[in-house]
């Protein structure tokens, strides 16, 4: 079946390219050259989409095709269930959704992250003259480290789209933090009734201001990575504060309960699973559920040495009896939380946590493709040293590799 976001949807990259979705790596126009909308209707996206509609398989789309292949749901499938309704035209006549980061600007150093998509790993890069060197050495694809933030002409281009659009996505860096947000907030009024905003945010910056403006939109999608439990958090999300987080997370509940409880605003964590984190799920649902929140999952694949499929087998194995013992006990888990007392959401997280912990079950099954034991040791020391850490006081379930 015909993937429909190349029809519908626009992605803008911080490396000045235009694509069809956050995994697509097709490059399909410089935005700091061309406008959107010329690039929208150029001949390269409209050879784009016909492929699509001859059941090509674009080389730029290859990550959903690997993942398939794989046998695990990927991007394009997800979508197939979410859009029913899209007209596959070759040149269709604006886009409906905007998925964007304004920059590289974040306040954390993540470390399954990278310099494109955080503004402290540049500053890193920038302290250390071989730390670009290694980070090729354990990222597993190209490592370019040009960042180039939106133009200004980025935020007047989206009010000329703003009449057509559905839906915008924002991810960053920290997209809550930069300057472009509310302007992007600002030139949207008038236009909020028939929109959705979906936020990746770290949840370190929130105000009054942003409370506010959520509530006129027609819908809020705020996804909160944690991507750790409380005890590592800190470790896993380098530079972040976990209360900080849990402060805001509150002050959303608060401010904007009612759109909460109505649906309207969609408040809730999510984990990119990854080798450190995956040790610690059981933990991490305990802390998701705390919240309110289901667990929402996605997994990393670079750098390679952070992707949990190339933990070694016994390790998996451990991990995969442990989700289904946490399937089996899904009915036991702490729900207290306000959130839990409307019934169908409680239900729907219930189904939702379980899908996801057999997706992590599903993700280990992969073969491995990275020599995990030396690798990872010699990654996670490279960051131990810039944040004056260690790994094994953190993790003592990787102390076989202390040698």
């Amino acid at each position: 079946m015909v993937c429909p976001l190349p029809f519908i949807h626009l992605n803008i990259k911080p490396n000045r390219s235009v694509t069809s979705c956050w995994r697509c790596v097709e490059h399909l126009g410089d935005y700091t050259e061309t406008s959107l909308l010329d690039i929208w209707h150029s001949s390269e996206w409209q050879d784009f989409r016909r492929a699509h509609i001859n059941n090509e398989r674009p080389a730029g789309c290859r990550s959903c095709w690997e993942m398939e292949d794989a046998g695990i749901k990927s991007t394009r499938q997800t979508v197939l269930e979410e859009y029913t309704d899209v007209a596959y035209d070759v040149d269709p006549v604006a886009p409906q959704e905007i998925e964007m980061r304004f920059g590289n600007l974040c306040n954390l150093q993540c470390r399954h992250c990278s310099p494109k998509f955080s503004s402290q790993w540049m500053n890193q890069i920038n302290k250390h003259d071989d730390l670009h060197d290694k980070i090729k050495k354990f990222a597993g694809n190209p490592s370019d480290t040009s960042i180039n933030e939106l133009p200004d002409t980025t935020i007047e281009e989206l009010k000329q789209i703003a009449p057509s659009l559905k839906l915008i996505k924002i991810t960053g860096g920290e997209p809550l933090m930069h300057p472009m947000h509310n302007e992007m907030l600002q030139v949207l009024q008038g236009y909020e009734h028939n929109i959705a905003l979906e936020y990746n945010t770290n949840l370190h910056v929130m105000t009054k201001a942003i409370t506010d403006s959520w509530s006129k939109f027609k819908r809020v999608t705020c996804r909160v990575s944690i991507d750790a439990d409380t005890d590592t958090y800190e470790y896993v999300r380098a530079r972040g504060k976990l209360t900080t987080l849990v402060d805001n997370w509150r002050y959303i509940e608060e401010q904007l309960r009612y759109h909460i409880a109505d649906g309207t605003v969609n408040l809730h964590a999510t984990c990119t699973v990854n080798a450190l984190n995956v040790t610690r799920i059981r933990n991490i649902v305990d802390f998701f559920t705390s919240l309110g929140s289901k667990l929402h999952v996605s997994f990393v694949q670079y750098p390679l040495v952070m992707d949990p499929a190339n933990l070694p087998d016994w390790q998996k194995l451990k991990i995969a009896v442990e989700c289904n013992d946490i399937i089996k006990h899904i009915d036991d888990l702490d729900y207290s939380h306000w959130r839990f007392r409307d019934k169908k959401y409680l239900n729907s997280v219930k189904y939702q946590n379980a899908k996801n912990l057999k997706r992590i079950i599903q993700w280990l099954g992969k073969s491995r493709t990275d020599d995990f034991d030396s690798n990872f040791v010699e990654w996670m020391s490279i960051q131990d040293q810039m944040h004056n850490t260690n790994l094994f006081d953190v993790y003592p379930e990787f102390e076989y590799l202390n040698v």
